[in-house]
């Protein structure tokens, strides 16, 4: 699912610029449509050195703007609807201390227009400046240093796009990998390419336009058909207790022992690459199909999510920063591991499913092939500075349960090769697997909290994973109604989510369990637009 919501763009200009030239691009695309284009700029950041410079030159070229009907070609600013006239007042009344300058001509006396505006000196904690204010008002604000400048343009709500302007291209080249946005332009703005693919971020949304990637969205089959808010197969009295019920858990100082056993396994959280007891110290008993007890298995709590989506995050800066040959060297470690216990792990797939033997062994060398294809992936998921692929960040993945070792590596894989650190919910019918699947993750150079596992229902832990803030993405493979309520509450913080349905997808197929379907997941497009001929002046 993706969403677009309002939002503008950002103007960082620094002391080695053609500032000339920057101030006439801003004239024209912040007050473009009246300031009401989403690659409108609403915010600009002036280095110090520059700062009165540019705010002088700024002033002369606001102050010869003239507004009137958009079909009078004399004119520089159109109309703006009332609501954002409205909204805007209201702004700039709660903000009189704000020094501030605008357009020398006059408003029509018919029609809903609003002068251009330009904010002084604001401070990037004022609430004003992370507001869209869809019209012509832009925001100047300082700053010292270009680490300064990322920090400001990353910490906000909108992350449409951004524009750079310096003449040196080593700092051009930094900025665009830290810039956590859809569309960087180089020394200019609002410039659209649609043959490439860009992607919003924030609370702008996800929604990704143009490129390949976008017809291929319209292009591959789905795994089956896609369920929407009021599909019939949608009991909407279970989707109102989803996540709020979950079965009752064992004491940790009650365990349960199978008699023919002399010691059965007890099965702790891995998160921030250590072993935990849950928050509550409780344990659920873990049985085959036979009614065997095969160990204990931790109730998670969500304070054991809110722990597992802290140490990913912790971790995301270093794991993200690792080149892709370096991960992918570590994920061909990983799977080399795994295929010195594929015994053991076939056994305890045959042991928890019920399967045969065999079954268990084809489904390991399955997950290895779909582990040694994430491995091969992960150094070529960018194709050129002009067209980078950013990992989306924290991404929380509720594992199918029908296949508890190759849907999860199926996931996984292509998960952390392209940089994202994940908070996985495993199979809470067949956790054996993931269990076991953790003691080699912490054997095999995977940092700690680049994977976390979290064990317990899967239904409130989903739930609480799509409601955290800090998790950037949601991809959930469970019950209609589980895929319904995740996806209303991962729009709701504008997530990225994906929601299947836990039977419809083949994971043991080439086409459905690998590929552009899974891939696609995993990163977000960003395009970096420099025009033709002499972008720098040197």
């Amino acid at each position: 699912y993706q969403r677009r919501v309002r939002g503008k763009s950002t103007m960082i200009i620094f002391s080695n610029s053609d500032l000339d030239s920057a101030v006439d691009c801003l004239a024209n695309k912040a007050f473009f449509a009246s300031g009401q284009a989403y690659d409108s700029i609403g915010k600009v950041l002036v280095q110090t050195s520059c700062y009165e410079k540019f705010c002088k030159r700024l002033k002369e070229k606001v102050a010869k703007l003239r507004v009137g009907d958009a079909m009078d070609h004399s004119n520089d600013v159109g109309a703006t609807r009332a609501v954002n006239v409205a909204a805007i007042k209201e702004a700039l009344t709660l903000n009189t201390h704000l020094s501030q300058f605008s357009s020398s001509g006059s408003l029509p006396t018919a029609g809903s227009y609003h002068i251009p505006t330009v904010l002084l000196d604001v401070q990037p904690s004022n609430d004003i400046w992370d507001e869209a204010m869809l019209g012509p008002v832009v925001k100047v604000a300082s700053f010292r240093t270009a680490k300064e400048a990322v920090s400001i343009a990353n910490h906000t709500k909108q992350g449409v796009g951004c524009s750079v302007w310096s003449e040196k291209n080593s700092l051009i080249m930094q900025l665009t990998k830290q810039l956590n946005v859809g569309t960087v332009w180089v020394n200019c703005h609002g410039i659209r390419e649609t043959s490439r693919p860009s992607q919003y971020r924030s609370c702008t949304g996800s929604a990704q336009c143009g490129g390949v990637d976008l017809l291929k969205k319209y292009m591959t089959s789905a795994a089956g058909p896609r369920l929407t808010f009021n599909d019939e197969r949608i009991d909407l009295n279970l989707a109102k207790s989803f996540g709020k019920s979950s079965t009752p858990a064992l004491p940790s100082n009650k365990p349960t022992v199978d008699p023919e056993e002399s010691v059965n396994r007890t099965i702790k959280l891995f998160i921030g690459g250590a072993l935990k007891r849950s928050a509550n110290d409780s344990y659920r008993t873990v049985r085959s199909p036979t009614g065997a007890v095969l160990g204990s298995l931790p109730d998670a709590t969500k304070k054991d999510i809110r722990d597992a989506v802290e140490a990913a995050g912790k971790a995301f800066p270093g794991w993200s920063g690792k080149s892709g040959y370096n991960r992918s060297q570590i994920l061909y470690f990983l799977a080399e591991n795994i295929c010195r216990r594929k015994e053991d792990f076939a056994e305890v797939i045959a042991q928890s499913t019920g399967r045969k033997y065999d079954d268990g062994m084809q489904e390991v060398d399955t997950s290895l092939q779909r582990l040694f294809m994430a491995a091969a992936w992960a150094d070529k998921f960018t194709s050129s500075p002009w067209e980078q692929k950013d990992p989306v960040g924290v991404v929380g993945i509720t594992a199918p349960a029908q296949w508890p070792m190759l849907g999860l590596c199926s996931l996984l894989g292509p998960a952390i090769a392209a940089g994202n650190t994940v908070v996985v919910l495993p199979s809470d019918k067949f956790p054996l697997v993931a269990a076991d699947l953790c003691s080699v993750i912490a054997t095999s150079d995977i940092p700690g909290g680049v994977v976390n596992m979290v064990y317990g229902s899967q239904s409130p832990l989903s739930l609480a994973l799509a409601q955290h803030q800090h998790v950037q993405a949601v991809w959930y493979f469970g019950y209609p109604e589980g895929c319904y309520v995740i996806t209303r509450e991962g729009i709701e913080n504008n997530k990225q989510v994906w929601c299947e349905e836990y039977n419809k997808r083949k994971w043991n197929s080439q086409a459905q369990g690998t590929g552009y379907s899974i891939n696609s997941h995993c990163y977000n497009n960003k395009l970096v637009i420099m025009p033709p001929g002499d972008s720098f002046a040197n």
